[in-house]
């Protein structure tokens, strides 16, 4: 069986030069916390990243 582990959606950028990106959420009970994270493709050669920082 699968499991879910979060969910993407689409978003843009504020400002004058919108970008569009998916805002992420991952979540399991093993987190202290759920991940936030926004995933930037590369359309260039289909690659993307994937930034997220770490709640202090």
């Amino acid at each position: 069986g699968g499991a879910e582990l979060g969910a993407a959606w689409r978003s843009n950028s504020a400002g004058e030069d919108k970008k569009s990106f998916l805002s992420v959420e991952l979540d399991d009970p093993s987190f202290a916390a759920p991940v936030r994270a926004a995933f930037f493709e590369n359309a260039n050669d289909g690659t993307g990243a994937l930034v997220w920082s770490r709640n202090r």
